[in-house]
């Protein structure tokens, strides 16, 4: 799949505009590339729109673009799916016909009806943006704990400096300097190997 950029999310400007567009032939270009029974998962609302969506947001995530681009070509989606198809409210259900004969289309064996809502708030695509989302929130924290309890080369460097000094040695007694700066120099030298 080809690199994407989120768009983003007005659509006021020449540029906005091209960056929508060119989300759309993207989104189209993947459903392409899923089989010939997707092709047209973007021309005509069906059960395969949301699934052919989910998978493209799916797509673009694994390329390890950040959770505010997936969401700026989400609202994308729901522009073209608004403008396209006149798309409205936040739900994504199917609604059966009733007619009193028959509820089945006899040449294709499916029951009749149309979609109503936006393929974006198909529950299981839904789902999947808070599942992300989590996801990036989970990770940043991660980053942000592990900013926080790294210690520096400068930091490291000081403190080995301390632990040598005559006064420190004198207050802590020689053992328990050598002890602490041999524990300190090898806690800091497997950190730096296994979690950076």
């Amino acid at each position: 799949m080809s690199e994407v950029s989120g768009p983003a999310i007005r659509f006021t400007h020449g540029r906005t505009m091209k960056r929508y567009h060119s989300t759309i032939d993207q989104a189209r270009g993947y459903a392409t590339e899923l089989g010939p029974d997707m092709v047209f998962a973007f021309d005509e609302l069906s059960h395969k729109t949301a699934l052919v969506l989910r998978a493209y947001i799916t797509a673009v995530s694994q390329e390890g673009h950040s959770y505010s681009e997936i969401e700026c070509i989400r609202d994308a989606m729901k522009q073209f799916f608004e403008d396209t198809f006149g798309c409205r409210g936040e739900d994504w259900k199917f609604v059966p016909d009733r007619d009193e004969y028959n509820l089945m289309d006899e040449v294709e064996g499916e029951e009749r009806g149309h979609w109503i809502g936006n393929p974006v708030f198909d529950p299981a695509f839904v789902s999947m943006m808070q599942e992300l989302k989590e996801q990036e929130e989970r990770s940043e924290g991660a980053r942000q704990a592990k900013r926080r309890t790294a210690i520096g080369y400068e930091d490291m460097a000081k403190l080995s400096l301390h632990l040598q000094k005559p006064a420190t040695i004198k207050a802590e007694g020689e053992g328990l300097s050598l002890f602490f700066q041999a524990f300190s120099t090898t806690a800091f030298t497997l950190w730096l190997t296994y979690v950076l």
